[in-house]
């Protein structure tokens, strides 16, 4: 077990490197010991860039388009999120709406209490529009398995029209239909007269064809000025522009992956050459790898190749 130091960072206790290319980018595949997975280099793009398995510190390039497909020069505002896209932060600490008091908890989650007095008691945020792309997939979830309180989100289409989608006990998959141009959260008790005894519910909105565990919200913003990179907050994560202005941005980042073994598999790739000693490096591989004592340095920006690995004893 050596340690490998890829553009700077260093993983200990890896096995195996693997060196691929990927779409003519050089990428690095690091398979570690048994209790470890492997990282490569990945990349996503869209208006929305909905990222899995991210390193988090591990954004290496992020550039953001216009419609013309001229990259911004001037700042524009970048939203970072985890995999749970409804904004809990933004409810208040306590509200009370038609005799129902909804408490916000620490936890991520929100606490109903009280008989409603009138149809529809709720507490609502906004959400951003732009989250919501015409094909795009989400999952809605509450957590729990009874009661009469639910999580709605509620879409308003171009063509002046809108659609409700609700989970409450059992989660809710939907797919965008059509350009939105508002999108509201809500938790909410339907009708008149419903006795709500202290019932909690976890929301969750993600961008999945099925639900995950839960995760309590995190949201922050970013000045994109064409140099700084932004840092997720998990490894499923989300990035959007606040600004109409952008059609679509691109980004390459770390991704924890399978091991090599599982990886190689799934891709249908089999390893050309393994270099079973550190002094009996190939010659096409030298530009790309250097030794320094116990590590291993690898610079990916020099690797070509494609399929080789090396296996360090």
């Amino acid at each position: 077990m050596k340690n490998v130091i890829v553009d700077g960072t260093t993983y200990q206790g890896v096995s195996t490197v693997q060196l691929e290319t990927t779409e003519g980018t050089p990428a690095i595949f690091i398979d570690e010991d048994e209790a470890g997975g492997g990282i490569m280099v990945g990349s996503a793009s869209g208006k929305v860039i909905h990222v899995d398995n991210a390193v988090t510190d591990g954004v290496k390039d992020l550039k953001v388009y216009d419609s013309g497909g001229h990259e911004f020069t001037n700042p524009v505002t970048l939203a970072i999120a985890n995999k749970n896209l409804y904004r809990q932060d933004l409810l208040p600490s306590s509200t009370t709406n038609k005799g129902i008091v909804f408490t916000k908890n620490s936890d991520g989650g929100v606490t109903a209490e009280g008989t409603s007095t009138g149809d529809y008691a709720n507490v609502s945020v906004t959400l951003d529009k732009k989250l919501f792309q015409i094909g795009k997939t989400f999952s809605m979830s509450t957590g729990k398995e009874s009661g009469s309180v639910y999580f709605a989100i509620k879409l308003t289409y171009s063509d002046n029209t809108e659609e409700t989608f609700k989970a409450q006990n059992v989660y809710r998959i939907f797919t965008v239909p059509k350009t939105v141009t508002a999108a509201v959260a809500y938790i909410e008790v339907a009708v008149a007269g419903t006795v709500v005894g202290s019932e909690t519910l976890w929301p969750m909105l993600e961008l999945a064809g099925s639900p995950s565990e839960f995760q309590k919200n995190t949201y922050t913003t970013m000045q994109y000025d064409g140099t700084t990179k932004p840092t997720l907050p998990d490894a499923v994560s989300n990035l959007w522009s606040l600004a109409d202005t952008v059609a679509t941005m691109t980004m390459v980042y770390n991704q924890n992956v399978g091991k090599q073994a599982d990886y190689l598999q799934e891709q249908n790739n089999v390893n050309s050459d393994v270099v079973q000693n550190l002094g009996q490096i190939y010659s096409d591989l030298t530009p790309g790898i250097t030794v320094q004592g116990e590590t291993l340095v690898v610079l990916s920006e020099s690797i070509g190749v494609v399929g080789e690995s090396l296996t360090i004893r």
